[in-house]
């Protein structure tokens, strides 16, 4: 028999479709022996299957199982279960929800397969159990009233199942593949964590007019959602990230591709030492990690071109979880081009290592003073949007009174080849800047740089820069004030500023490690 699991462009429960590959792949040659399952086939459309109409059942209940057991790890803290077969008792490890899991999936505890009274033992067994806490006292097991006969297992959701029943067509619509069955599952949290309830869900689908309901193989592949995603933990704050793309076996390659780190509970991406909170910093992280690997793939513009990301960020309050913010990125190929620019392009002065060190100049823009990395993320979004980016990188400046390493760098080749200024202009107001600053800090006063960041308005602008000229010994090019116009005046004033004030707290003793 051919089961098909359905490409729905849903970006969770198609990631699910390729996570539940990822486990058949894993586990090829088991699924075979035991259910005489054929090879799976995953294709742009969707997932394949082909097996005996007996084994539909017990395959689909142990791929489930293997999915669920993908979503825990053993503690450091042991229990034991009493093995009723052998008539002997079992010491293992206490086994948990792994930490992104507890976002999803909420309330759930594991529990046995089943229990026995302490007090329903025989004579011997007593004595075998008092053996046993004696020869493993220094794990510190407890006993109870009632002792479980088997490892604790974690079953998250029992009406998500595919079975023989599920699967019999009938006149009942899948809100998400679009087939028809006779039995179909209402949406629930256990299956789309990010949309919980009807009315949560008109939010984001305001011209649905029923409930969503799902069939079998869509509700597995829902439950799937995050089994391959990428994820980071700080501040009771879960930043996820899906890769997709609209062929799934590339989704599938694409994920292969990108190793995750197994011995971190709180992150599985590398942050290259990068402690982030907030969505869109996570977000710029996760894609520096991506570009790392791509990079080697002489390819790699012609094969991010249909890519996309989709983030999204959760907030931990007591036993509450609130989902906060998504966002969907799709400009991966742009963003990596400036990546191969910032790398490549060779540069003077400050930061000569031909390439922004983004772990140091991304952690040098949290804001110590204020303990917070908020603004360090309204950085991040606007690179992500391709957006001018200047005035925050004044109140950078003026605010933690430090430069970054890099930043001067950062902000010719930015403002050059995303905003799109011309060169001229942009080496213009680093000269006239870097002197304002130079100059104001030989007379130790910052007086001049909240003067220029002050400016609202063109006139104030000129006006500024006229009356700092003689008290700071300064001399402007003959077209400097024929450029500046209504049109372009807030650049040159943020540019100017910027430059200004990186000179101002530039300290040459710390050149090798960057002003922070």
């Amino acid at each position: 028999m051919e089961i098909t699991f359905k490409k729905t462009n849903n970006f969770w429960i198609d990631n699910g479709i390729v996570g539940l590959y990822t486990i058949l792949v894993a586990h090829q040659e088991y699924f075979e022996q035991m259910f005489s399952v054929q090879p799976p086939l995953l294709s742009n459309d969707g997932l394949i299957l082909q097996m005996k109409q007996e084994c539909i059942n017990p395959f689909f209940a142990e791929l489930k199982r293997l999915l669920i057991e993908g979503f825990v790890y053993e503690t450091n803290n042991y229990g034991f279960y009493y093995n009723q077969t052998n008539d002997e008792f079992v010491l293992s490890r206490k086994r948990d929800l792994l930490p992104d899991k507890k976002y999803y999936f909420q309330g759930f505890v594991p529990k046995p397969d089943g229990k026995v009274l302490l007090k329903n033992l025989s004579v011997s067994t007593h004595k075998k159990l008092n053996n046993f806490l004696v020869k493993n006292v220094t794990y510190k097991v407890s006993v109870g009233n009632e002792i479980p006969t088997s490892r604790m297992i974690f079953a998250l959701s029992n009406k998500t199942a595919v079975n023989n029943g599920m699967l019999m067509h009938g006149k009942k619509l899948c809100s998400f593949c679009g087939d028809k069955f006779r039995k179909l599952v209402s949406l629930d949290g256990m299956h789309f964590p990010l949309l919980v309830g009807f009315f949560n869900l008109k939010t984001f689908y305001s011209n649905m007019n029923s409930e969503y309901r799902l069939c079998g193989k869509c509700s597995l592949s829902a439950l799937a959602g995050s089994y391959k995603s990428y994820f980071s933990i700080n501040n009771s704050y879960l930043n996820c990230f899906i890769l997709y793309d609209q062929d799934l076996f590339e989704t599938y390659r694409l994920q292969s591709k990108i190793n995750t780190i197994t011995n971190n509970p709180y992150s599985n991406f590398d942050k290259q030492s990068i402690i982030t909170t907030f969505l869109y910093e996570t977000l710029f992280v996760f894609l520096l990690n991506i570009f790392k690997k791509f990079k080697q793939d002489r390819e790699w513009p012609v094969s991010v071109a249909t890519k996309k990301i989709t983030g999204f960020v959760a907030v931990r309050q007591g036993n509450n979880v609130r989902f906060e913010q998504m966002v969907e990125f799709n400009r991966l190929g742009e963003l990596f081009r400036f990546f191969e620019k910032v790398k490549n392009v060779p540069h003077k002065g400050r930061g000569r290592n031909g390439a922004i060190e983004w772990a140091s100049f991304l952690n040098s823009l949290y804001l110590k003073s204020d303990e917070s990395s908020f603004l360090r993320n309204r950085i991040c979004e606007r690179i992500l949007n391709f957006n001018k980016i200047n005035d925050l990188f004044e109140e950078y400046l003026l605010r933690s009174e430090r430069t970054s390493k890099n930043l001067f760098y950062f902000i010719k080749v930015y403002n050059r080849e995303v905003v799109g200024m011309e060169e001229s202009m942009i080496n213009l107001c680093a000269a006239i800047g870097s002197e304002i600053g130079k100059k104001s800090r030989a007379k130790d006063t910052k007086g001049f740089l909240y003067a220029i960041r002050n400016c609202k308005c063109l006139g104030d602008f000129i006006k500024t820069l006229s009356q700092i000229q003689f008290p700071l010994e300064i001399s402007y090019t003959k077209n400097l004030f024929e450029s500046i116009q209504d049109k372009n005046w807030e650049d040159y004033k943020s540019l100017i500023s910027i430059f200004a004030a990186n000179q101002f707290f530039y300290n040459p003793k710390k050149e090798g490690t960057g002003n922070e």
